[in-house]
């Protein structure tokens, strides 16, 4: 065991019991009767001696030299999942997300993102100023109208043209903007998949299908500090 492991395993595990299932041999349809309830209720339960962990102990993270990020120490597999994970970071979301309270949504991610928005800083600063330009800018039709002497329109009409032409100049402006922006300062995103390479220990296998029957579902979590593809 490394030594991220193993820290985790001294600072964030601690002995705990969990009860077993009892009958198993009943079906769900059967639970719900009242003979199926005696049965479960005078069934005798074990108890499976095992660790508690506390999943705080995910919150990790290093400063990775390569990209200058914030990335997560650890990583989650599920043991009836994919051998490879994918997480696409932007500075709005984050995907796939993980059901809120699993394991796997302990993975602090969210300081990846926040080093994702330091990234797009100038280009999120660069929209408003954009939009700015746009509204400025979209005036020259209603100044090319009154500068040609064509004012003849009745009031209510005249209105509504320059009205339209400052609506079409400022949104004509702001697509140019736009454009201009992606091609300087395109948004950037973080693409991190993590892979699981290998197999469990004979002895470790056994234990995880004998707590398969007590558990809905089984994680291994992996040092993943510096294995990072991004």
């Amino acid at each position: 065991m490394n030594q991220n492991l193993d820290q985790l395993r001294q600072n964030y595990c601690r002995p705990g019991v969990a009860a077993t299932k009892g009958v198993n041999c009943l079906f769900p349809l059967e639970k719900e009767c009242d003979q199926g309830r005696s049965i479960l209720a005078s069934a005798p339960k074990t108890f499976l001696q095992l660790q508690e962990f506390s999943p705080y102990g995910l919150h990790q993270t290093y400063r990775d030299e390569a990209t200058d990020l914030d990335l997560p120490v650890f990583v989650v597999f599920n043991l009836e999942g994919n051998h490879q994970l994918s997480f696409e970071i932007t500075t709005d979301s984050i995907a796939p997300t993980a059901e809120p309270k699993s394991l796997p949504s302990y993975i602090p991610f969210q300081k990846t993102q926040t080093s994702v928005r330091e990234i797009n800083k100038r280009r999120d600063r660069g929209e408003p100023v954009a939009g700015r330009i746009s509204l400025i800018l979209g005036t020259a039709p209603v100044l090319a109208y009154f500068l040609s002497g064509l004012a003849t329109f009745p009031a209510l009409t005249e209105a509504g043209i320059l009205m339209g032409g400052w609506l079409l100049g400022s949104f004509l402006t702001y697509v140019f903007c736009l454009s201009v922006l992606n091609r300087l300062l395109p948004w950037k995103k973080l693409i991190m998949t993590a892979e699981f390479d290998g197999i469990l220990p004979k002895e470790t296998r056994q234990k995880a299908r004998i707590a398969k029957n007590y558990f809905d579902h089984l994680y291994v979590i992996v040092d993943q500090q510096h294995r990072w593809k991004s």
